[in-house]
């Protein structure tokens, strides 16, 4: 610091030199102050809110997060990312933020329509900084639940796959229901809308439709489809879920899964009350067959009240003492079609 002095004469004698004085501050021992209105929150959601922070000084804040109400952990354990019993928080972070300059952090993985409190300190950027000797809180409160609930991993799936049927898995991070859709491979991606309404669109035919409830989030759902599936096909299966809120948030896009059926592996069914005879005459009667796909029917006669032969009988045209029945044959029959 140099100095010049002068008297109070009317022309004021002045020194005809200047004095140094040397003189060298002491360290920084003032933590940051925040500057009025902060820390604050702003942007809050369902599940995140973001953070405001600025102080007088350059530096690094850190923030947990921990239920309303809970204990107040002290400026270290703020510091050091731990709640009051010295455990992980709900959440936790740092940043580092400059002079007079308002800096913001997202914090996220939150649940919706939940108090929480905030605690933040700062430090400065000395050599040894400064921390501040109490956290500041904050107190936020999520807004009500405006998210859709979303799949896990590898979620929507299939398993037990077999000619005619398999199971749709359905695993979200909440509680909620979900519509599904089956259709040819292929067939043009359909809307959310059309998954929920279940019917064809456009020039595609929907081959299997429904629903199904999740309890709980992480919960895996299961779904036997087993209508309308022909074996040894590929098919797309299209899904769309919403939560469980008064007014639910829907995915607004669909999430698919492939399926091959297996090869055949299940015999036809009897369809329309069949076997059944009729034209009963004297001498003579048809039998009448209906199956649920195109194969062929084998029958043989036998006496009123004799002992019933083994399936490979009949394929045999054989009684149940394998010897040949009284009248025995076979013919083709189509899906759905009454043969005779």
């Amino acid at each position: 610091v140099y100095i010049v002095a002068r008297d109070t004469q009317p022309t004021p004698n002045v020194q005809s030199s200047v004095s140094l004085i040397d003189i060298t501050t002491q360290s920084d021992t003032t933590p940051p102050v925040f500057a009025a209105t902060f820390p604050k929150k702003s942007a809050v959601l369902d599940t995140s809110f973001s953070l405001d922070v600025q102080v007088n000084e350059a530096g690094t804040f850190y923030y947990v997060v921990v239920a309303d109400l809970a204990a107040v952990p002290s400026a270290a354990q703020v510091a050091a990312g731990v709640n009051e019993a010295g455990n992980t928080p709900i959440a936790a972070g740092s940043s580092a933020i400059a002079a007079s300059t308002p800096t913001s952090v997202v914090i996220s993985g939150l649940t919706h329509s939940t108090q929480y409190d905030v605690y933040v300190v700062v430090e400065d950027d000395e050599a040894t900084p400064n921390l501040q000797a109490t956290a500041k809180r904050v107190d936020v409160t999520t807004a009500v639940d405006a998210t859709p609930p979303v799949f896990a991993a590898g979620s929507p799936s299939v398993a037990s796959v077999v000619d005619t049927s398999f199971n749709l898995v359905v695993e979200l991070n909440e509680a909620g229901s979900f519509n599904f859709i089956v259709v040819a491979d292929g067939s043009a991606v359909p809307s959310v809308s059309e998954v929920v309404a279940g019917v064809d669109y456009g020039v595609e035919t929907v081959v299997a439709f429904g629903s199904g409830t999740v309890s709980a989030g992480s919960t895996p759902k299961s779904v036997t489809i087993s209508t309308g599936l022909v074996a040894s096909s590929d098919y797309d299966v299209y899904v769309v879920a919403r939560d469980t809120q008064p007014t639910p948030n829907q995915q607004s896009s669909v999430s698919t899964v492939a399926v091959s059926t297996a090869a055949d592996q299940t015999p036809p069914v009897f369809q329309a009350s069949t076997p059944s005879k009729s034209s009963v005459l004297d001498t003579s009667f048809d039998v009448d067959v209906q199956l649920n796909e195109d194969g062929t029917f084998y029958f043989v006669v036998v006496p009123n009240l004799a002992a019933a032969p083994s399936v490979a009988q009949v394929l045999l045209g054989k009684n149940a003492n394998g010897a040949n029945a009284l009248a025995s044959g076979n013919a083709a029959a189509s899906a759905g079609v009454l043969a005779s």
